[in-house]
């Protein structure tokens, strides 16, 4: 992970939506959201996956089509 923001729910309610996905990451089109224990999100906006280029999460979220991507414990 290179880039990362903390982002809130999409209607201002921190931890309503991110309780809700059960550690499922969500995928979106400028980045990967990561619920946190706290209940907002932290938002990748740009990683670098083993032996590749530094990527905006955008393009390695195109690649994961068909996916599920969730947060062990």
């Amino acid at each position: 992970v290179i880039t990362t923001r903390v982002g809130e729910s999409d209607d201002g309610d921190v931890g309503a939506e991110a309780h809700g996905a059960e550690g499922l990451v969500q995928l979106r089109k400028d980045c990967m959201r990561v619920p946190c224990a706290g209940g907002g999100w932290l938002e990748v906006t740009e990683l670098q996956p083993p032996g590749k280029k530094p990527m905006r999460a955008g393009d390695f979220v195109n690649g994961l089509k068909g996916s599920v991507v969730t947060v062990g414990e």
